[in-house]
């Protein structure tokens, strides 16, 4: 590769067209995010490189013949050899194209320039990383179930089957969803060394549980529900990041995360108590998984805020709205169960 001169300069490198990352692709059914192609200013860097047309161009035939991302980090480090690469390692370059959305022009930019912020912002990833890591290592501790109940359960009359099944898609679960919209979650807060960040004001804006994708199997002494694709809109009314330390950084706003493909099992058991003539319905066990989270962040004053957001509140949020939606359904299913014991066990 050709030497490249380096010039003083006080004007800002020309940035290039960033390319569209799997966020914004992900989050195209509820709003459009516009990504941004400035790159955060750094004014302690006084380098630019003067033939960056030509360097953009030999970058983009490479992209071209269809390079590996392997090999774009092993182009960068090469190139990287030729000005003051130290301190700089290829898992950081391979950060900093994950950051970018494997820009490459934009990652040969800041390398180049020495862009210290840009810098910083691979180890704050890794932090985020490392910290949903391990919470994800936390939530496989689960807990098991209560093997200590012996009641064998009272069945359902034969002739109540049908009328339980139909109740259920027709009435307890649209009932569930008008219910649950509205309630709130906990605030999640992380006040680190190094950073902190905090989400607060979340609350349940949309539910949505596809009734075709209900389905109650009967398996004495059980009764299974289970929902399928469920979705949820969950409004947060303030969230804020802040980078601690000599290049501190600071950004606050709103935002709206939407969590798909979530599983809701329930299993429900009738049982008869003495002194009571007719059985009582009763949750047993409810569990809540949640497939996939998408964030739409509003108010950020840097576009590549939005990946290091996503993965620093992604883990701590799927786990908090399992575990409320957890007791919150379990509790509502229950209290229409006790409304039916008379009606479902009565004559017909």
């Amino acid at each position: 590769m050709p030497q490249q001169r380096l010039k003083r300069a006080s004007e800002e490198p020309q940035s290039t067209d960033q390319q569209v990352g799997p966020y914004q692709e992900l989050s195209e059914s509820f709003v459009n995010i516009p990504l941004s192609s400035q790159q955060p200013q750094d004014s302690r860097s006084p380098f630019v490189l003067e033939d960056e047309e030509l360097f953009s161009s030999a970058l983009r035939r490479q992209t071209e013949k269809e390079c590996s991302s392997e090999s774009q980090v092993d182009n960068l480090w090469e190139m990287l050899g030729s000005s003051d690469g130290s301190g700089v390692s290829k898992d950081d370059i391979r950060m900093l194209l994950h950051i970018y959305d494997g820009d490459v022009d934009r990652v040969a930019s800041c390398l180049l320039e020495q862009d210290f912020s840009s810098l910083q912002l691979v180890k704050d990833f890794q932090l985020a990383q490392t910290l949903q890591e391990e919470e994800q290592r936390s939530s496989t501790h689960i807990q098991q179930d209560d093997d200590t109940i012996t009641d064998s359960g009272t069945p359902l009359p034969a002739s109540s089957r049908e009328r339980f099944i139909h109740s259920v898609k027709e009435i307890l679960i649209p009932q569930l969803a008008n219910e649950l919209v509205g309630m709130r979650f906990p605030d999640i807060e992380n006040d680190g060394q190094k950073y902190e960040y905090h989400l607060r004001n979340l609350s349940l804006e949309l539910l949505n549980i596809p009734i075709g994708r209900v389905q109650v199997t009967m398996t004495h002494p059980d009764i299974h529900v289970d929902c399928e694709d469920v979705e949820l809109k969950i409004s947060i009314g303030h969230w804020e990041y802040c980078r601690k330390g000599t290049l501190s950084f600071q950004d606050d706003g709103q935002a709206v995360c939407i969590l798909s493909g979530i599983h809701v099992g329930l299993i429900i058991r009738s049982y008869l108590e003495q002194e009571q003539e007719l059985p009582h319905l009763g949750v047993r066990k409810c569990t809540v998984s949640v497939g996939e989270l998408h964030f739409r962040f509003t108010g950020t004053k840097a576009s590549w805020l939005y990946n290091l957001l996503s993965s620093l509140f992604q883990s701590q949020l799927k786990k908090n709205v399992e575990a409320v939606l957890q007791t919150t359904v379990s509790s509502a299913v229950s209290s229409q169960l006790n409304q039916w014991t008379q009606w479902i066990f009565a004559a017909p």
